[in-house]
């Protein structure tokens, strides 16, 4: 008796089993006809022949006739690719990489294939061989991750930030240095050799920490705050020779506004935090060593200035109540310093420059002015006014081949009409149409015009001594 194992069995008896597997092998089969399908498409579509006009036109020209005989979109990007550069083609009829290969090599303008897309890129945008993408992790001191750390590549703007695991990934060039900074962190320059992947260890800024500033009521660290307070160190600035102790603030605090002075003081209130206030005052309270000070910035000497910090947050007001509302400047002046041997020092300080008019707008001669005061009544007056009294804003002596005689134009303007007319009443009777006063009228018959400009915007000499 012939014996039959369990899956012979099993394979022959159970029909949806057999239908099932033969449902698989076509579907398999399908498969793979599409897949093969899309990547014949694909490396084909490359490949694909067109026909140019001419054997010689322009980029621009060639982008075109790819467009009108396929599918594909060409993009670019005027800044970066010139498509008005003649490109000369061996044959009429090509496949599309080839002409494109030929466009590269005479115009140094690079491609690339994207599905539906030809992008024309610069050359030296395409070619980055000395290109290398670097990943790490970036953590403190006690190996915890910090999350959105600065990594720029040194002399550039190619940069990346951490994630919240303190990783990291950036494509650098070759043998390129890498800038690491965290707030409240020293900064590291990490050289990249053949390294792919580093780690960085960033360690916390403790002088920061340590920096003792002004509170209102004594000083403390930094470290044992938690109010907003900002603070500036005056010998950091002093390099920059400021004028007045608004020179010091300008741009040094978070949240102090302080504009440009146009007096000749230079005379200004700084804002902290900006303007709080519809009709009242927005000037913050200004301290000096303890001492509420109710004078102008500008009086305070700058080389007197030791630190200026802004206390920004309410916590001000529990030292200086309700004057602390527009926040409080605080100004610690320096100490008297003498020498090991008890002597005294003495330190002078002076600064010596030119100052003048800036983009100052050209202004009018005489002879400009009049004619501005001539157009600017023409513009004033009605057509029927004009039409009635032709010329009334000319020089009578420039009439000639204008039609009109100088006694009756000067007769415009009088009740009773005269029968002669000297040259200075036509030249006041001119002169007061144009709506000029007596001094004015009085200096152009004696031929006077004053320069103003050189009289009022010329450079100065500017000395400060301290």
């Amino acid at each position: 008796m012939k014996r039959k194992t369990l899956l012979q069995s099993f394979i022959v008896h159970n029909n949806r089993i057999k239908d099932f597997f033969r449902i698989m092998r076509i579907s398999l089969f399908l498969l793979f006809v599409c897949v093969c399908q899309l990547m014949a498409e694909e490396a084909g579509a490359q490949n694909i022949e067109i026909k140019i006009s001419q054997n010689s036109m322009t980029v621009k020209q060639l982008v075109k006739e790819i467009e009108a005989q396929t599918d594909y979109l060409v993009v670019f990007r005027d800044q970066d690719v010139d498509v008005n550069k003649t490109v000369s083609f061996r044959k009429k009829s090509a496949k599309i990489s080839d002409y494109l290969e030929q466009v590269a090599e005479s115009t140094g303008i690079g491609y690339r294939f994207d599905h539906d897309y030809i992008t024309l890129v610069s050359k030296k945008m395409y070619i980055n061989q000395d290109k290398k993408m670097i990943s790490g992790r970036i953590v403190d001191s006690a190996g915890e991750p910090i999350i959105g750390a600065n990594l720029v590549e040194k002399g550039t703007a190619n940069g990346s930030i951490t994630d919240v695991d303190g990783n990291f990934s950036i494509q650098v060039s070759d043998k390129a240095v890498l800038v690491v900074s965290y707030i409240g962190y020293l900064s590291q320059e990490i050289k990249i050799k053949d390294q792919r992947s580093i780690r960085v260890v960033l360690i916390e800024d403790t002088q920061a920490l340590e920096e003792v500033v002004v509170i209102g009521y004594g000083t403390a660290k930094r470290r044992d705050l938690t109010g907003a307070i900002a603070s500036v160190k005056a010998e950091k600035m002093e390099v920059e020779a400021p004028r007045d102790i608004t020179d010091l603030m300008r741009g040094t605090a978070a949240g102090l506004n302080v504009g440009m002075s146009t007096s000749a003081k230079g005379d200004l209130t700084p804002q902290v935090r900006g303007v709080n206030t519809l009709t009242a005052g927005s000037s913050p309270t200004i301290v000096v060593d303890g001492v509420i000070y109710y004078g102008s910035l500008s009086d305070i000497n700058t080389n007197d200035v030791a630190s200026i910090d802004v206390l920004k947050d309410a916590s001000s007001a529990a030292v200086y109540g309700s004057q602390a509302a527009n926040g409080v400047i605080v100004i610690t002046t320096k100490k008297g310093k003498g020498k090991e041997d008890g002597s005294a020092s003495v330190t002078f300080n002076a600064n010596v420059g030119f100052v003048q008019s800036a983009n100052q707008m050209p202004i009018l001669d005489g002879k400009g002015y009049l004619k501005y005061r001539q157009d600017y009544n023409i513009g004033n007056s009605s057509s029927d006014y004009l039409a009635q009294y032709p010329e009334i804003y000319t020089n009578p002596f420039e009439l000639d081949g204008t039609g009109v005689n100088p006694l009756d134009w000067y007769n415009y303007n009088q009740k009773t009409p005269v029968s002669s007319v000297s040259d200075e009443e036509l030249t006041r009777a001119w002169l007061s149409r144009l709506q000029l006063y007596t001094p004015e009228i009085d200096n152009y018959i004696a031929g006077i015009e004053t320069n103003w400009a050189d009289l009022v915007l010329h450079k100065g000499l500017n000395k400060i001594i301290r």
